[in-house]
């Protein structure tokens, strides 16, 4: 009976053993091969990856074709809105177009005198008076004053101004100068601005006194400034009108004796 009874203790111990050995290799079978159906998901992108792949893929088929993508190494055309700007439209007039314009506004016409040295006068002024201005306040005195012969219409001082001419003048360009003076034959050219204003006199208040300045520069047929000078002058008046010509006759005074003087 003892026997029996240690003979059926060894066989389930026996047993119990291979049973364990079984469901080791069973349970270490199983984790291996989750382990590798695991694996490949883990290199999967995931869901905002997968976009982010898509989105990358369609910028990259739409782009513009570039010159290795088309055939024979072309030069891809232009994008629809690409301009081509005509040069004319970012270039000037033409110097001689320029310089065409200029000679069609010198008045090549003129009353000249053959005894006297011709002078034009070209002063620019805003101050009109009664339709007086300032030049023609200038020249009324100073026609009796000098010994040359004055003249007024050389050209349209406003149409200089439009076309950029009479700063240039006024500056002493001689090109300008010298070409003005010989397509009207004159001799000197006076070129000048005159600025102009008014005010009431401290002792009677109906009294009025203008403040005129002058500067000018006389230039030769060559275009080159022989004589220049800024005049100041003050005239009184009951009205704007009188008040400017007496200014003017001031102003004609010093400029007779430090300009036009100097012409024999």
């Amino acid at each position: 009976m003892p026997r029996l009874f240690a003979q059926t203790f060894i066989g389930l111990v026996c047993a119990a053993v291979v049973a364990g050995v079984i469901v080791n290799i069973i349970t270490q079978h199983y984790l291996s091969v989750s382990i590798a159906t695991q694996a490949p998901l883990a290199n999967q992108p995931s869901s905002g990856e997968r976009r982010s792949i898509a989105d990358s893929a369609t910028l990259t088929t739409s782009r513009s074709p570039s010159r290795m993508d088309l055939p024979g190494g072309a030069t891809p055309g232009p994008t629809p809105s690409t301009r081509s700007v005509p040069a004319s439209a970012t270039t000037g007039p033409k110097p001689q177009q320029r310089e065409d314009r200029f000679r069609r506004l010198i008045n090549a016409n003129l009353s000249l005198s053959s005894s006297k040295p011709n002078v034009a006068l070209l002063i620019e002024s805003s101050a009109s008076i009664g339709g007086t201005s300032v030049v023609d306040s200038l020249d009324g005195f100073l026609t009796d004053a000098t010994q040359a012969r004055l003249v007024t219409n050389l050209a349209d001082i406003n149409a200089l101004k439009v076309g950029g001419f009479f700063d240039e003048l006024y500056n002493g360009n001689p090109q300008l100068l010298s070409q003005a003076a010989q397509l009207s034959r004159v001799d000197y050219i006076l070129v000048g601005r005159a600025t102009s204003s008014f005010r009431q006199a401290n002792l009677d208040p109906d009294l009025l006194t203008c403040d005129l300045k002058v500067t000018c520069r006389l230039v030769d047929r060559s275009g080159t400034v022989v004589r220049s000078g800024s005049f100041v002058a003050a005239g009184a008046g009951f009205t704007q009108g009188n008040a400017l010509n007496g200014a003017a006759e001031n102003v004609a005074r010093q400029l007779k004796e430090k300009i036009l003087d100097f012409i024999r």
